[in-house]
């Protein structure tokens, strides 16, 4: 029978070797994550049949659907087994376990790491969502009203991406409390010209606009407009 360099012969003595060791609790979290790598190239059946390329491919998928260190943690994952492979049975696959650059962005990639750095943004996908208790969250974190490092519940997570996924941005609750101090300083950018933008307009004067004075010691009749549309009042002194 012929198993040299099968994946699935020491796919099963790693699985086996790792249960052993470290337990099911942390097999349960581990195991997934190598078996999914497998899965993404049924036709291959033999360790050599892969390469780093492969590798870094499984990373970019995992980066469409969740942040970049949990995307690494997966690839670390499979490289651990492959490592295995090496010490434990001389398997001549060092090609996999060697770190190389990451290759340039591509469409799957996220396009703009800096994107909520834009207050705009982070309004759309608030305006997006559906979820009060994730809005709450998220002007609370910004308020600084949230531990540093704290886990977002899972559903929070879930519907962050939702929104964001919804008005075309590939971002994750994490990218958005990376950028969370950068994005304080955006936010009072922001107030401070929406002030001064509202303080301009209140001053303009305006021909057309009609305005109401309360005075106490004057009884103002019914008004009349002149022929310059400005509004005038007739008085009576009490």
């Amino acid at each position: 029978m012929r198993h040299h360099n099968s994946v699935r012969y020491y796919l099963g003595k790693y699985q086996r070797w790792f249960l052993e060791l470290y337990g099911s609790k942390r097999f349960r979290s581990h195991m997934p994550s190598v078996e999914a790598f497998f899965k993404l190239y049924p036709h291959k059946k033999y360790l050599q049949q892969f390469s780093l390329e492969d590798l870094d491919d499984y990373g970019i998928i995992k980066r469409r659907t969740c942040s970049d260190i949990t995307a690494a943690i997966e690839v670390s994952r499979v490289r651990t087994f492959f490592k295995w492979c090496i010490e434990h049975y001389n398997l001549q696959i060092w090609n996999l376990v060697e770190k190389t650059p990451r290759r340039p962005v591509n469409q799957y990639t996220r396009k703009n790491k800096k994107a909520f750095n834009s207050v705009e943004e982070l309004k759309a996908i608030l305006k997006a969502s559906n979820c009060e208790e994730l809005k709450t969250f998220i002007i609370s974190d910004i308020c600084d009203q949230i531990p540093s490092g704290s886990r977002v519940p899972r559903k929070l997570r879930k519907a962050f991406r939702v929104a964001a996924i919804s008005i075309g941005l590939d971002y994750s609750i994490a990218d958005l409390r990376a950028a969370i101090p950068k994005l304080r300083v955006r936010i009072l950018q922001y107030l401070d010209k929406e002030l001064r933008d509202a303080l301009l307009l209140e001053a303009k004067p305006n021909s057309n606009s009609e305005t109401t004075v309360n005075l106490a010691s004057l009884d103002v009749g019914t008004p009349i407009v002149d022929s310059g549309d400005a509004v005038m009042g007739v008085v009576r002194i009490n």
